[in-house]
């Protein structure tokens, strides 16, 4: 059986060419920000009107400045790394993080960062990823000012946030699917994972700034009243904070993902939820291809481009909304991704909603069964040591799904033992079995054919079978 090798993402064709040397007076730089940005169209559309913006900040101002923060660490980031990517580790990892956890995340921005100011090369050459990012920002945020409305009730805060998503899917030119992109996308590629290795710490720090942007929405839906979700707020808030303490150990080890970190706030908005993990995907994606020595310079912005259309596109490369809801336990479980959010436990993350249509409706409801488990250690099983049954509405079709540690859906025991062990000198790649840091989930991609991908036209990425 041959494997071909995977292939990046096909370079879409811009006027943008890679890095420009720094204009040397101020309206130079100024005409090729303009220039550069309006090549890629600036795509600007304003926020939703409603007299529930801004709530968050009003209600909970300690958490709506420390994102403002998170924008700032972003951003830097990405400057950074586009000005050299072989930046010395100790300044990201010592001088770059100190000074964001010791100083500017301890006193945070009091109003939204102009990203374009502290990253003006990046935004010059990325400006549509960029876009997109705002834009899904933008959705956060006022998700958060929904749900910290106390003049609203339930059944409203539940419907202006699907009319939310609905507003922010109609611009289309910068709105992340809806539907969950395979993580073979982050893990997969050959420039995959290059950034987490080489600075370790700092990708943990992203980490967390994703697991309190969605594990906050918990303590809004749990608790029942203002003073108690301001108690699970700030529960959450020193969540955070004794993983920054405690850096590199107490980081996140793997992506935290929404239906693992926030259960209640992913069954009521699926959409949303599935949304936010693509955004952080991407985020990931792009700190890679910039730091990766097989992407060449001129090529860094034709490869942004490509990744930030691909996760435009709802038609490839997708997973099934059910292994979306796997994921979690297939990642090694929400404590690798930082542990539950707020003062007090949310449902089990691997519980999954009464349907996978992601229109927003029913799902202000609990979950339509349990998930009943059965240990198989006693009986001396490894790769079969966990089982997870779902309760679905038929008894008689009950479904037994196993935790794949190499082992597949839908193909033949033998088949899946034939390699048991890596070979000598394996790569660190989710295809390599036992030999990657990341838990085998990769390989729950939604997809018939178990290939691998490789260029294609027109800035998608395609997957191809095993040649036989």
């Amino acid at each position: 059986m041959k494997r071909r090798r995977p292939g990046g993402f096909t370079p879409v064709p811009t006027n943008m060419g890679g890095l420009t040397p720094a204009p040397t007076v101020a309206l130079a730089l100024a005409l090729a920000l303009v220039g550069s940005a309006a090549a890629q169209g600036r795509d600007d559309q304003f926020y939703l009107p409603g007299r529930f913006n801004w709530t968050f900040l009003r209600t909970y101002p300690e958490a709506a400045r420390l994102f403002n923060g998170f924008d700032y660490g972003h951003a830097v980031l990405y400057e950074l790394l586009l000005e050299n990517p072989d930046r010395p580790v100790a300044e990201l990892e010592e001088r770059q993080f100190d000074y964001l956890t010791r100083d500017l995340l301890r006193k945070p921005p009091r109003f939204s960062v102009a990203e374009e100011a502290i990253q003006p090369g990046y935004s010059r050459t990325a400006w549509r990823a960029k876009q997109m990012f705002d834009w899904a920002h933008t959705l956060h945020r006022q998700i958060y000012d929904v749900h910290s409305d106390e003049r609203l009730s339930p059944e409203q805060q539940h419907e202006t946030v699907e009319r939310l998503i609905d507003y922010y899917l109609r611009n289309d030119r910068l709105a992340f699917t809806t539907r969950p992109k395979t993580m073979e996308l982050m893990d997969g590629q050959e420039f995959s994972q290059v950034f987490r290795r080489r600075y370790p710490k700092f990708n943990g720090l992203i980490w967390s700034y994703h697991w309190l942007q969605v594990g906050l929405y918990e303590s809004l839906l749990l608790e029942p009243d203002l003073a108690t979700r301001r108690e699970g707020i700030r529960a959450s808030l020193a969540r955070f904070w004794e993983m920054v303490a405690g850096a590199p150990s107490t980081l996140p080890q793997v992506m935290p993902m929404t239906s693992a970190v926030a259960p209640t706030f992913s069954r009521r908005h699926p959409r949303a939820a599935v949304i936010f993990d693509n955004l952080h995907m991407l985020h990931d994606i792009i700190s890679d291809i910039l730091v990766s020595g097989m992407i060449p310079p001129r090529r860094k912005a034709s490869t942004i481009e490509a990744a930030a259309a691909e996760f435009r596109d709802g038609n490839r490369n997708i997973m099934e909304m059910e292994h979306w809801w796997m994921m979690g336990e297939h990642m090694g479980g929400v404590d690798r991704m930082g542990g539950m959010p707020g003062r007090k436990r949310s449902p089990a993350a691997g519980l999954r909603p009464n349907a996978d249509s992601l229109d927003g409706s029913a799902h202000l409801g609990g979950d339509p069964g349990g998930v009943a488990r059965v240990d198989l250690r006693r009986r001396g099983s490894d790769d079969l040591r966990l089982l997870v049954r779902m309760n679905l509405a038929e008894p008689a079709h009950q479904t037994v799904h196993g935790r794949p540690r190499g082992l597949r859906d839908a193909e033949p025991l033998g088949s899946a033992l034939q390699v048991s062990l890596p070979p000598v000198g394996a790569g660190d790649r989710p295809q390599y079995l036992g030999t990657s840091r990341q838990p085998l989930g990769h390989d729950l991609v939604g997809q018939r054919s178990r290939g691998r991908f490789s260029a294609g036209g027109g800035g998608h990425l395609d997957e191809i079978g095993h040649a036989h």
